[in-house]
């Protein structure tokens, strides 16, 4: 039987996921099962014995989950709670990222220093004031690490891109050789010198790590795990490539991947053709129109209302989606005030400087920053008054009196 999975886009991928850990933590004989409980996936039930007594611990220590993000290790971790209803030693759950974290530096013993962004800047802004002038952005600009800063974070960003796809600097210079803009020069000049100034610094990125662990993918040892999961992966780079295949030799590793468009290519990179199993009808969609963004929450409010009254507060396969951070606070008001806080959770991250707090930071900070003898400048000053939490400071219990 193949160590991987396409499992339909119905089946619960951490209910599954639950599956494998009680398959390899326990072997249960039919007699120790506890009764049916209406609602409970039969396979996820609790051996009896397990469920009491500090000698009955469930342990899942010893097998190891991975997913693409970090997001799903809560829902795990929820559920598994749920499902066992006592005491439990969780799996190691890792993102992609931190497992080869846990590999780069827990298998293969490397102590190399992980940069940050701050660090890269720093070496980007030596190395690019050591090019030569045709192969600089501007002699002229950017000479401070300030005003560079801003453009080392995308550049940055671009060679770790373009590490992790293992793009030879050969490769991408015969690239640029084609195009006129005169910037591709800096990107394949820093390209080159960026990562051989981190070897020499014996430095880490990103990038660096992925491309370790794959160039000493032979080298890892992960028997001692009684089962390691891989769980929810789409599409693949090819250093990730080159280390999810080496991982589905091992006996112990178990792969599973949900259907969607385009999964069968992706899953041609790593080797494998696998069939859908028990794959349902297809879905059926709905369309609702709306004049604007905030049209769209209420007609969500009568959808909801009419035929999903318990959605939030039943359900754990209801999702609400929303196409950017700007849309969380007007459904945080207009559409989950309405339910209990304990019975949903907001996944998406929220940008700071979006948050009435930063506005109120920075409003305040632009008035002392315009101070000049005793004087501020009156529209910096202006903005600072009418920023909600400056207009509506309560004197007496009242607001109207400080306004």
């Amino acid at each position: 039987m193949s160590n991987a999975r396409l499992i339909s886009r119905r089946s619960n991928l951490v209910d599954e996921v639950i599956h494998i850990l009680y398959s390899s933590s326990t072997e249960i004989s039919s007699s120790r099962r506890p009764p049916e409980s209406n609602g409970v996936d039969s396979r996820l039930r609790l051996p009896a014995g397990k469920a009491g007594g500090n000698d009955d611990v469930q342990d899942f220590s010893n097998s190891i989950v991975i997913f693409p993000g970090k997001r799903p290790a809560h829902v795990l971790r929820k559920k598994l709670s749920q499902r066992v209803n006592a005491a439990f030693i969780p799996p190691k759950i890792f993102s992609i990222d931190l497992f080869i974290d846990f590999l780069y530096t827990e298998q293969l013993k490397q102590t190399a220093r992980t940069i940050d962004s701050l660090d890269a800047a720093a070496i980007l802004f030596s190395l690019h004031r050591s090019l030569s002038g045709n192969e600089q952005l501007s002699e002229k600009h950017f000479n401070t690490l300030d005003s560079f800063y801003p453009l080392a974070k995308k550049i940055y960003s671009e060679l770790e891109e373009l590490s992790i796809a293992s793009v030879a600097p050969s490769m991408l210079r015969n690239v640029s050789a084609s195009v006129s803009l005169s910037s591709t020069n800096t990107l394949v000049a820093l390209y080159e010198k960026f990562y051989e100034e981190l070897e020499e610094r014996k430095l880490a990125t990103r990038s660096t790590k992925y491309r370790f662990v794959a160039g000493h993918v032979n080298d890892i040892d992960l028997s001692s795990c009684s089962a390691i999961i891989l769980a929810g992966f789409y599409a693949f780079t090819p250093t990730e490539a080159t280390i999810v295949k080496k991982l589905l030799s091992f006996p112990n590793v178990q792969a599973l991947f949900q259907t969607g468009i385009g999964i069968q290519q992706h899953l041609e990179s790593i080797g494998l053709n696998l069939e859908t199993e028990n794959e349902s009808a297809e879905s059926r969609l709905h369309f609702y129109q709306s004049p604007d963004e905030h049209g769209q929450f209420f007609a969500l409010n009568s959808v909801l209302k009419k035929n999903l009254p318990s959605m939030v507060e039943a359900s754990d396969d209801s999702v609400i989606v929303l196409p950017s951070a700007e849309n969380l606070f007007p459904l945080y008001h207009q559409t989950l005030a309405q339910y209990d806080q304990s019975k949903y959770n907001i996944a998406l991250g929220y940008p700071l400087t979006r948050t009435p707090v930063y506005g109120f930071l920075m409003a305040m900070m632009d008035v002392i920053v315009s101070a000049r003898e005793g004087s501020v400048f009156v529209p910096k000053y202006i903005q600072f008054l009418l920023h909600p939490y400056t207009k509506n400071i309560l004197f007496k219990g009242r607001a109207d009196i400080t306004r």
